[in-house]
């Protein structure tokens, strides 16, 4: 990452929803991640310069709210349901008030169509140096948002940093947010369930290297790698390495996905990665488990098993490799990366390729 000692968090806010969902579910990363540094970034309109004012996160959300904003942020809108949304602002004010220190809020400007905003998005975090960025998100199913452009498909599309999209918290996650005394938790105990999906894939690889990464910034990380077969193939058994789905001596083709070239100092560095990798997952054995799930080779039947595996453990985070989700064809007919994120009510990170940044950083730290 881009600091041995802090883990810089970027978190669009945006006043909706969907970005309160993200503000509480980041608010609640600084229990397992002790050593997390968050910018909260606002994009206002150009024409907006001259009006000056500070921004305040918790400012940004309405305090006696509408039911339809409550329903849509918490799934229903009832007494006991307004009553929780009031805890919910309350422990994030209290949690933001004594992590002060560690939380920067941030006015950049832009023009207000969609491409402009994620590129002054994008710019700002890669100038920065963040390690991570997380937005709220409504899903990916509208056909006219990806025709006329969403603001998480453009960031998706363009980041290079790891983007992590919140829609609904669930309701179990609410509920521990709301008891817990020093800045929220969710899972069992004071673990941090993780859930890795492999396929082997260039971005996978991306993927499990970003996991391995985190095990040094997460203390009680919990690691599980998913693998989906065929339900036809013949089962032999549910232990499989992660490691063992990668090129031990990759095309110059698959080395140009997954690193951007193919010389032979990039395939030197390919092979380090691996290493470094391997030995991490090793060392943290006892934090590891593997599962193999089958289902038929269609796109939402494999969604559908993987989360109806997130839900039942049930996990924090998942994590995925991505390519981006600009096709048209991937949302008419079903992408991996876009049923994904329609489905899940959990938090999911996308991972492309990994920046040379990070690779140097990760290469170069010491032992997890």
């Amino acid at each position: 990452m881009s600091d041995t000692s802090m883990v810089k968090v970027l978190l669009y806010s945006d006043g909706t929803q969907h970005s309160l969902s993200a503000a509480v579910y980041t608010t609640s990363l600084f229990k397992n991640i002790p050593n997390m540094h968050l910018t909260v970034l606002y994009v206002r309109d150009n024409v907006e310069s001259s009006r000056g004012g500070d921004p305040n996160l918790i400012e940004s959300w309405p305090i006696d709210p509408k039911s339809d904003w409550v329903k849509h942020l918490m799934g229903e809108a009832d007494s006991d349901k307004i009553i929780q949304y009031s805890e919910i602002l309350a422990k994030t004010n209290e949690i933001f008030s004594k992590r002060g220190y560690d939380v920067n809020q941030q006015v950049i400007y832009s023009d207000s169509n969609i491409s402009d905003m994620a590129k002054a998005i994008i710019n700002y975090s890669t100038t920065n140096a963040f390690d991570l960025l997380i937005m709220g998100t409504r899903g990916l199913t509208s056909l006219k948002g990806l025709i006329h452009g969403s603001l998480t498909h453009n960031v998706i599309n363009k980041s290079n940093i790891p983007v992590l999209l919140v829609k609904k918290l669930p309701q179990e996650f609410v509920d521990r947010y709301c008891t817990a005394d020093d800045g929220g938790t969710h899972g069992s105990s004071s673990q941090f369930r993780v859930l890795l999906y492999s396929d082997g894939s260039h971005q996978a690889f991306s993927a499990a290297v970003y996991t391995a990464n985190l095990f040094k910034n997460i203390p009680d990380m919990q690691l599980t790698v998913v693998q989906v077969r065929e339900s036809d193939e013949e089962p032999i058994g549910s232990e499989h390495n992660w490691v063992d789905a990668w090129p031990v001596s990759p095309t110059a083709e698959w080395m140009k996905h997954a690193l951007d070239a193919s010389d032979p100092e990039t395939k030197k560095q390919y092979h380090e990665i691996l290493a470094k990798t391997n030995e991490v997952f090793l060392q943290k054995e006892y934090n590891v488990k593997h599962q193999v799930l089958y289902a038929s080779n269609v796109v939402s039947e494999t969604v559908n098993v993987i989360f109806d595996y997130a839900t039942q453990k049930p996990f924090n985070l998942v994590i995925m490799g991505t390519r981006g989700l600009s096709t048209l064809n991937g949302l008419i007919f079903g992408s991996f990366a876009h049923n994904v994120l329609n489905k899940s009510s959990l938090p999911v990170l996308l991972v492309k390729k990994l920046p040379q940044a990070f690779i140097d950083s990760f290469l170069s730290g010491p032992k997890s």
